[in-house]
C-alpha cells in the first residue's frame, strides 16, 4: 500500500519515528540531501531494517539505522534461556507512547491458557498463531513471513497447552527461530522465514 502525504515542510512530518524500512526521496535526485536536515530520514527509519537511498543521479547514498540505544530482547517464554522473568532493555522510559497499532489478521494463540508469548529480537516480532508462527517488523507491525503449522498452539477443546513448566514451544536464538510440536522442532532463519532444520 502507498499513501501520499503532501506536507509544507519535508523536516516537519506529522509521523512518529522509526516506521519506515525505505526512505527515498525524487527532489534529492536532482537537488542533492541539502534541503533535508541531517536526521530527518534518519528518524523516519525502522531499526535494525530501515534503510535510505538519498542523493543525486549517480552519487546515491545508502544508509541503513542500527539498533535503538539499550533496546533489549525478549527470546524465550520467560525473557530469556534462563527464565529470568526479566528483560535487558534499558532504552524505554516514561511516560510511554503508541508506536503503532494494527488490527492483525492472524489468530493469535490464547495467552491465558499459557502458550508462548510473542517474543522481540533486534527489531523482528515473533508471534505465535492458533496454528503457525508469523514474523512481522516489531517498529510498524508489517508482517515479514508466516509458517502455518495446523494446531500449533491449540489442543483438544480449543484452548492452549498449559506450558507454565514447560517454558513454551518456541525461542529464539541466533537469528534463528525454533518451534516444536507433536514430536518435532524446526528452525527457521529469523529474517526471511527459510526453513534451516527439522529434528525428530
Amino acid at each position: 500500500r502507498v499513501t501520499i502525504l503532501h506536507v509544507d515542510d519535508l523536516n516537519k512530518l506529522p509521523f512518529t519515528g522509526r516506521f519506515a524500512e525505505l526512505v527515498v526521496s525524487s527532489k534529492a535526485l536532482t537537488e542533492g540531501v541539502a534541503f533535508l536536515h541531517a536526521d530527518t530520514a534518519g528518524d523516519m527509519l525502522s531499526p535494525y531494517l530501515g534503510a535510505a537511498c538519498l542523493g543525486k543521479t549517480g552519487k546515491l547514498i545508502v544508509t541503513h539505522r542500527g539498533p535503538v540505544k539499550g533496546a533489549g530482547n525478549w527470546t524465550h517464554f520467560y525473557a530469556d534461556a534462563h527464565n529470568s522473568y526479566c528483560g535487558t532493555d534499558t532504552a524505554l522510559h516514561g511516560p510511554l507512547e503508541l508506536l503503532w497499532f494494527r488490527d492483525t489478521d492472524y489468530p493469535m494463540a490464547n495467552r491465558h491458557s499459557m502458550s508462548s508469548p510473542t517474543m522481540v529480537y533486534n527489531g523482528y516480532m515473533v508471534m505465535p498463531g492458533e496454528h503457525g508462527v508469523r514474523v512481522a517488523n516489531a517498529y510498524n507491525g508489517r508482517p515479514i513471513w508466516q509458517h502455518d503449522i495446523e494446531g500449533l498452539n491449540l489442543y483438544q477443546g480449543g484452548f492452549s497447552y498449559d506450558r507454565r513448566n514447560l517454558s513454551g514451544n518456541m525461542c529464539v536464538a541466533n537469528g534463528k527461530v525454533y518451534v516444536r510440536h507433536m514430536d518435532y522442532c524446526r528452525q527457521f532463519d529469523i529474517t526471511t522465514g527459510k526453513m534451516f532444520a527439522q529434528w525428530k
